[in-house]
């Protein structure tokens, strides 16, 4: 599962972060705890919903980074998509409270107030986070996409390796391709010889010629 994952996180691709990367990666831990600190603040201004959507939210971004030796990419994404969209509800939610569309949660003086403080640092919040976030994820991308290309997995220079352009292109693999018989008597063809031994069908058309 992309978001978090249930069936356990050995089966999630990840990736070695670089120094660069683990630098965000840290600021990405300290983002994590303030996320929870808001949805504690939420759940006291009886804003329920709003903190049961970030608790989900700073689980998964602990699941992204939680092992510091692999980051999960395509968690760290998904972080940042979580964010941008908890900034952009969170703008709206300024604007109702500034025309006073909005019913707000709460019985007391201090729970509107704590409320009103909850919207606005978290709109705040969210933006830093998912740039934070996003920066991680260009970086975890980066690698990945320097592990895939083609040079990434071409051998050290002076090892044999198994680049198949430095083998003879009559030898790839266990199977190898011959011509049979004399240079001016050869089987107009090619015979096909697998570990490195004739096959008995062309041995038989060598023999007849």
């Amino acid at each position: 599962m992309c978001l978090i994952p249930i069936s356990g996180f050995n089966d999630m691709p990840t990736l070695i972060p670089t120094p660069r990367a683990k630098k965000f990666g840290h600021a990405m831990l300290l983002v994590l705890v303030f996320h929870v600190v808001l949805a504690i603040l939420e759940f006291s201004a009886l804003s329920i919903i709003d903190g049961m959507f970030d608790l989900i939210g700073a689980v998964i971004g602990y699941c992204a980074i939680r092992d510091p030796n692999r980051y999960n990419v395509y968690q760290v994404l998904c972080y940042s998509i979580y964010t941008g969209m908890d900034f952009f509800w969170g703008s709206v939610r300024i604007i109702l409270l500034a025309t006073k569309a909005t019913k707000v949660p709460g019985n007391t003086e201090w729970q509107y107030k704590l409320y009103v403080i909850t919207v606005v640092a978290g709109t705040v919040f969210y933006l830093i986070a998912c740039i934070v976030s996003n920066f991680l994820y260009r970086e975890l991308r980066r690698i990945l996409r320097e592990l895939s290309e083609p040079h990434a997995w071409a051998p050290v220079e002076g090892s044999q390796g198994n680049d198949l352009n430095n083998q003879n292109p009559q030898e790839v693999g266990s199977v190898r391709y011959d011509s049979i018989g004399p240079e001016g008597d050869r089987f107009p063809g090619t015979a096909y010889k697998i570990g490195g031994q004739q096959s008995e069908k062309s041995r038989l058309v060598s023999e007849s010629e």
